[in-house]
């Protein structure tokens, strides 16, 4: 029964797999352990979040992350994001999905962050999202843009701005203003020492009321870091733990608990060449 709930909430519902009227996009295991905070937190992992971070990748990086929602066994997701640094900025490349059983949505993309002085930055992304729904039904393609901005004001504090879906496209030429809804995050990150940083956010659609997010990290060891989160809608809890066996490489994990539908695991893997 518990499956049969999750698809209700998956699709009608505002639960964690959709966030603020958007189906689900894994954000990497980093930013999910933190309650989704997507506007300022730096990782390998930037192309899936504000744009604007790209600016802080200046190594090349990959990070892939899988996602299994509510211990569903059918219902999975997962992404691949690429950091690339250039003379003129840092370019993103990026493919996300989920899936349960004949129903598939693929969100991929092209992003782009520069910084431009005074501790700015700023990001543009394009993203199309494909879905489909069994063999019996044509697939449909949407394509929107993103754009962030983030600013140091301070070794200490960040502040960063998201706006999703600011304009959206079907490839038949005809402008849509109901399939991903506008939306606008507010974000700000305080780092107290190398060790412990408190970050925090608000998310507002034309859909959905505001949601606030708030979460912490904290590193243990030189190479572990420990994490967690909360995010009001849906009123759900995460945690998660980082581990870089080396400096190149990094391995994360991240739980959240939805308080009706259970755990969502996911486990993500990053790539920085030195």
């Amino acid at each position: 029964m518990r499956w049969l709930v999750a698809i209700v909430f998956l699709f009608w519902g505002d639960v964690n797999t959709r966030a603020q009227g958007q189906f689900e996009q894994l954000l990497g295991p980093q930013t999910e352990a933190i309650g989704q905070i997507s506007t300022t937190q730096f990782s390998s992992y930037s192309s899936l979040n504000n744009p604007s971070l790209l600016s802080k990748n200046k190594k090349f990086s990959i990070g892939v992350a899988l996602k299994n929602l509510f211990l569903i066994q059918a219902l999975n997701s997962g992404a691949l994001s690429l950091q690339m640094p250039s003379k003129i900025g840092t370019f993103g490349l990026f493919v996300s999905g989920i899936s349960w059983e004949d129903y598939t949505q693929y969100f991929s993309g092209f992003a782009f962050g520069k910084e431009l002085g005074g501790g700015f930055s700023i990001g543009a992304r394009l993203k199309n999202s494909t879905t489909t729904f069994g063999s019996q039904y044509n697939s449909t393609n949407l394509l929107s843009s993103d754009l962030g901005m983030n600013i140091e004001l301070n070794e200490h504090l960040v502040l960063g701005v998201f706006f999703l879906n600011i304009a959206s496209h079907n490839f038949k030429n005809k402008l849509l203003s109901n399939d991903f809804p506008f939306t606008s995050r507010l974000g700000c990150a305080y780092y107290f020492s190398e060790k412990v940083a408190l970050f925090t956010e608000i998310d507002k659609s034309v859909r959905h009321p505001v949601s606030g997010k708030l979460g912490v990290t904290y590193r243990l060891k030189e190479r572990f870091t420990l994490s967690g989160g909360y995010n009001s809608s849906p009123n759900s809890f995460s945690f998660g733990i980082s581990f870089s066996p080396s400096e190149t490489l990094g391995i994360h994990f991240a739980n959240t608990l939805h308080s009706i539908l259970g755990h969502s695991p996911s486990l993500g893997f990053e790539y920085e060449k030195q």
